[in-house]
């Protein structure tokens, strides 16, 4: 539109200073001159022409081209072809001149009515600029003199984008990064720009939002980040002790890392150069259960007393399982001296879990003998073993009765048949 208007007031100053359209007003900047042309009739020469101010005095009259008068005291003059040049137009306002044309024999062929209008030019403007506590800018265009003076706008060299508000010689909007702002004002008898103003308005950032979210390691990822705001700069705290952050998504927000155990309290400050704001969140992050140990003590009975416990961990439940068999199940509590009977060799496992994390160990084979039962045992071997000598030695003591007791009969026959004198 401001395109526009500069084209139309180009070519209208472009013509003859106060030169006269054929439709009203006619606008004359004050202490400038004009030239009233005749509508209809631009060259009355041979024609009887008569001028009169805005109160009916009678300015200039002539019957043709070399017989006319005027008044002395009008700064005006009266052209050949009929048009009034008025030299100084000193004072701002309205005026209507009338202007009659007759035939050389008295007969009326035209009145016309021209108002013209004084006005005063526009002087040249200056901007002011100023940023609001929210970030929004003000900008205004001033000028000290000028009648009834129109805005308009440039940024960038272009019109104003639909994010600004117009209001007069005032525009508000937000400028996030610096943008030039030009204004144009103008009337109908002139036209002034202003210099570029580079404007720039840091946006507050906002009340930042922190998102805790616990990794099945027992870490913690915590982001932090702001819906507004001029290039923010983040700070951390965790639990009193500054802690470092990493940007993420183009410096609107940042992520943060907290080993396990993660837990206690975090602070996350966003800044700019107008504003800070700050939020703070408890939190506190499972962690995974450790490898159990598995403890097994054999009692004489043959039994055995066994324990599971870890040594980390958020509410672990505890299973323990023997030969297959589950014996205890989902037991908040470290198993202690749980017996067991394991006369006879057996498997046992311990499975500990939480929301993260399952660990399991156990021991395969493991008997506990009975003590009694090895005393008897030796005892019986030791019986056996005397029984078995008993019989060994009673075999033995036959075998040399029989062996003795076959020699003396045979020394009993030797002994008759030496006495009967026979001779074998």
């Amino acid at each position: 539109m401001c395109l526009l208007l500069v084209l139309l007031l180009c070519v209208l100053m472009s013509l003859p200073k106060g030169w006269a359209a054929e439709t009203d007003p006619v606008y004359v900047a004050l202490n400038d001159s004009v030239l009233l042309n005749i509508p209809g009739y631009p060259n009355a020469e041979k024609l009887q022409v008569t001028w009169k101010d805005g109160n009916g005095i009678l300015m200039g009259k002539f019957k043709n081209s070399s017989s006319y008068k005027q008044r002395t005291v009008c700064e005006c003059e009266l052209f050949r072809n009929g048009s009034l040049y008025l030299n100084r137009l000193d004072t701002v306002g309205n005026e209507t001149y009338k202007v009659e044309v007759f035939e050389q024999s008295g007969k009326s062929i035209t009145t016309a009515s021209l108002l013209v209008t004084v006005i005063e030019k526009v002087s040249a403007p200056r901007l002011n600029s100023s940023c609001s506590p929210d970030g929004l800018a003000l900008i205004g265009c001033e000028i000290q003199g000028g009648t009834d003076p129109q805005y308009s706008w440039l940024e960038n060299g272009v019109n104003l984008s639909s994010s600004w508000n117009v209001s007069g010689n005032w525009i508000s909007g937000f400028a996030p990064v610096p943008v030039n702002i030009s204004c144009c004002v103008w009337n109908p008898v002139s036209e002034e720009w202003s210099q570029l103003v580079s404007v720039f308005c840091p946006i507050p950032v906002s009340v930042p939002t922190l998102n805790v979210s616990c990794q099945r390691d027992g870490s913690a990822r915590i982001l932090c980040w702001t819906d507004s705001g001029t290039d923010p700069v983040f700070s951390w705290s965790l639990n009193g002790t500054d802690k470092q952050g990493s940007p993420l998504n183009q410096s609107w927000s940042q992520i943060s890392i907290v080993p396990p155990p993660a837990e206690g309290n975090i602070l996350c400050v966003v800044s700019n150069n107008i504003s800070l704001e700050r939020n703070t969140m408890n939190f506190s992050c499972p962690v995974p259960v450790s490898d159990p140990v598995l403890e097994v003590s054999c009692l004489t009975n043959g039994s055995a007393l066994v324990s599971c416990k870890v040594e980390s961990g958020t509410n672990p439940f505890y299973s323990l399982i023997h030969n297959g068999k589950t014996v205890y199940e989902n037991s908040s509590s470290p198993l202690v001296n749980v017996s067991l009977p394991l006369s006879s060799p057996g498997n046992i496992s311990c499975s500990v879990r939480n929301r993260f994390s399952t660990k399991e160990t156990g021991v395969q084979g493991r008997y506990c003998p009975v003590a009694g039962g090895v005393a008897v045992g030796r005892i019986m071997t030791m019986a056996v073993f005397v029984l078995y000598s008993s019989l060994l030695g009673s075999m033995l003591w036959t075998l040399l009765r029989m062996r003795r007791d076959e020699g003396e009969e045979t020394i009993y026959i030797n002994n008759i048949v030496a006495q009967e004198g026979f001779s074998i």
